[in-house]
């Protein structure tokens, strides 16, 4: 049981766990890219949106199945 109530508390754990993957995955892209010697050349322009629009969709999905 919290004080906080289920929503704040579902929120601060999706954000940590995107944050947590969003980490690991680049550190394995970083060890990626040491190894093969290649480098990465991403138009955040377009990514950016593409991503937010993409984790948005899935913790809002699961925020309305969860409550």
């Amino acid at each position: 049981m919290t004080p906080f109530g289920f929503g704040p508390v579902v929120v601060a754990k999706s954000i940590a766990i995107v944050f947590r993957t969003f980490m690991t995955s680049a550190v394995v892209l970083v060890v990626m890219l040491l190894l093969t010697g290649t480098s990465l050349d991403l138009n955040v322009v377009t990514v950016l949106p593409v991503a937010t629009l993409t984790i948005a969709g899935a913790l809002g999905l699961g925020l309305v199945m969860g409550d």
